[in-house]
């Protein structure tokens, strides 16, 4: 606190009683307005805005130095800053902080300007409290960094084009310097066919308010940016403008464009297989029949004039041309099923099991076979594949027969995301070595003459296991049988029956 005579000079400096007008713009003003001494920097009046602002009564702030309604670590800064008014006649402080009585704080801009009052010199400090601006500034500040923190790029430019904000994603993945965008016309970051179509995307959405289309960009390393953009029309102090959110798509176009041309390359092969399959049901199976038709006739017309051996020689070409007939036939199917599924729809297995049982009657009866099924599931796949398949799984479970009549299990049990089907042999198992080979297409672990075959039954079984997302794979040791099991993932509508 200063001496009384600070009291007296309050007294000279502050509006007289005749200037009523004065004091009370001085004490209504919507700004705080302290008077303080030139030279000591004590305060000699101040406004009831200045006692709100400091938070103490006039009677507190007379006397008291101007820069102790600042921090205490600040008031050394503030005194200079007095000082350098006084001496420059004038002052603006953009951005201060008070420290009220109850030690919160306010921010203030502070304006300063030295007066001569009665002959004394004395400097008038104008405190706008600024709090709103400054949680404004702290809120876009906020923003900002929120925009800058997310991987797509974001685009604020006016009606014209005109680019007035871009977050560093816009600049990373354009590769342009921080800042550089700024006042750019957005058709510059355009190719020339996107850029045609900007008046109308930026029409549509400030009509509409929203806005979804892809786009090309140019990067500045002379490459294409592939995007998908959300525009959205915003107003702002007044004026209309267009946010852009643009999303980097690139990676995933890329990747529709190896897409098609894979499609494309798999339809030439489709289309080469067709013809291959073309060949195989008739250019390469009417000389087949021929063989096997006139082979037949050379029998019949040469019967009792052949020896022993001559018999032998036709036998071999009789039967190579009916094994060749069902090899072809074999390859049609195989060929046939390892497409994608016709018609996949609900099937009961247990009624696709009674089936096969049916078919292979003779097999069973002529080998003695026993044939035991637990209870099967209705599943969503392809009926006709899924009868070829156990027909094929159980058929080579009769015909790989051990010196014992055949005794073949066939279950199912449920995992975790599939259904997992077992057909279990007690014949003369495979050698794990033999594992992967016995699934190739005629690929054969045991001569014609020992079980007959063209070699393409398992390989079939893949086909259509792996048709429906599945797979197959076989459990043996020799002589001690073998499991086959395939895995059918489970579909939404699939049930085991109960």
């Amino acid at each position: 606190m200063n001496s009384g005579s600070d009291t007296d000079l309050a007294a000279e400096a502050a509006p007289r009683p005749g200037e009523a007008k004065y004091k009370a713009l001085f004490e209504n003003a919507g700004a705080a307005i302290f008077i303080a001494d030139a030279e000591t920097g004590a305060i000699l009046d101040g406004n009831k805005k200045a006692e709100w602002l400091a938070g103490k009564a006039k009677a507190e702030l007379i006397g008291m130095d101007l820069a102790k309604l600042h921090p205490s670590g600040q008031a050394e800064y503030y005194k200079q800053q007095f000082r350098d008014c006084v001496s420059g006649g004038s002052a603006v402080l953009p951005d201060a902080l008070v420290e009220r009585k109850d030690g919160t704080r306010v921010p203030v801009q502070i304006s300063a300007a030295v007066l001569e009052i009665d002959g004394r010199k004395v400097v008038q400090v104008l405190f706008d409290d600024i709090s709103d601006r400054k949680r404004l500034e702290d809120e876009h500040e906020m923003k900002a960094m929120l925009l800058d923190s997310v991987k797509d790029a974001v685009f604020l430019h006016d009606l014209e084009g005109r680019i007035v904000y871009s977050n560093e994603a816009a600049y990373v993945q354009l590769g342009y310097a921080a800042d550089s965008m700024n006042d750019m016309m957005f058709k510059q970051l355009l190719t020339p066919g996107s850029a045609g179509e900007f008046a109308a995307q930026t029409q549509h959405a400030a009509s509409l308010g929203e806005a979804v289309f892809e786009s090309e960009y140019l990067r500045t390393d002379g490459g294409i940016m592939h995007a998908e953009t959300r525009a959205h029309a915003v107003e702002l102090y007044g004026e209309k403008f267009i946010l852009r959110v643009v999303r980097d798509i690139t990676a995933r176009k890329e990747a529709e464009q190896a897409q098609r041309r894979l499609l494309n390359e798999l339809e030439k092969i489709n289309g080469e297989i067709s013809q291959f399959n073309s060949l195989i049901a008739h250019d390469l199976q009417v000389p087949m029949r021929m063989i096997e038709s006139y082979s037949q006739q050379l029998k019949k017309r040469l019967a009792g004039k052949l020896d022993a051996e001559d018999e032998e020689f036709l036998g071999y070409i009789m039967n190579g041309g009916r094994l060749m007939q069902k090899m072809l036939e074999d390859l049609m199917r195989y060929l046939h099923e390892g497409a994608n599924p016709e018609k996949l729809q609900e099937v009961d297995m247990n009624k696709v099991m009674g089936r096969v049982l049916l078919l292979l009657r003779a097999s069973l009866e002529e080998t003695r076979a026993e044939v035991s099924c637990g209870r099967l599931p209705v599943i969503f796949a392809d009926r006709a594949q899924m009868t070829h398949l156990l027909q094929n799984l159980v058929d080579n479970a009769i015909k790989f027969k051990g010196a014992d009549a055949p005794r073949i299990s066939v279950s199912c049990a449920a995992a975790e995301e599939a259904d997992v089907f077992t057909v279990r042999d007690n014949g003369i198992g495979i050698d794990p070595q033999f594992f992967e080979r016995v699934f190739k297409i005629f690929q054969r672990l045991h001569t014609r003459e020992e079980y007959p075959g063209t070699g393409v039954g398992l390989s079939l079984c893949r086909k259509i296991v792996e048709n429906h997302g599945g797979r197959i794979w076989v459990e043996s040791e020799p002589g001690k049988g073998a499991v086959f099991s395939f895995s059918l993932p489970r579909r939404n509508n699939t049930r085991a029956l109960t």
